[in-house]
């Protein structure tokens, strides 16, 4: 169609040729569907057409990192600091630590073990 006319098909003149089509003959099954439902998926159509062709003009996702780039909103609500900058990333590696100082290891000897113990 876009080849033909230059330019698409609007939802509001196919809402007129689906009215005029509910009177056709041979189209009854269309003249028992309700009005408001074809419309509706007209709308639809035009709204993922418009989604998919206008994508490059919409503002690309951006890439959120915890605590490296914070939003607008978290910044407004730290008053403009950047209290997480170094604590996201640093969290992994600190807990990595802990993990293994808590690694079991041998309980030092007590007094004159290492000699026989007191009663050598």
């Amino acid at each position: 169609m876009f080849e033909q006319r230059g330019s698409t098909l609007r939802s509001q003149e196919q809402s007129r040729h689906l009215t005029a089509a509910r009177g056709e003959s041979e189209l009854t099954w269309l003249a028992e569907l309700p009005a408001q439902a074809g419309q509706q998926v007209l709308r639809h159509v035009d709204q993922a057409y418009d989604n998919f062709f206008k994508w490059p003009s919409s503002p690309s996702p951006q890439l959120r990192c915890p605590g490296i780039n914070p939003s607008d909103a978290d910044l407004k609500k730290a008053e403009g600091v950047h209290i997480n900058l170094w604590t996201g990333p640093a969290m992994p590696p600190l807990g990595l630590f802990f993990l293994l100082w808590l690694k079991p290891r041998p309980a030092p000897a007590p007094d004159g073990a290492a000699d026989g113990g007191p009663n050598a």
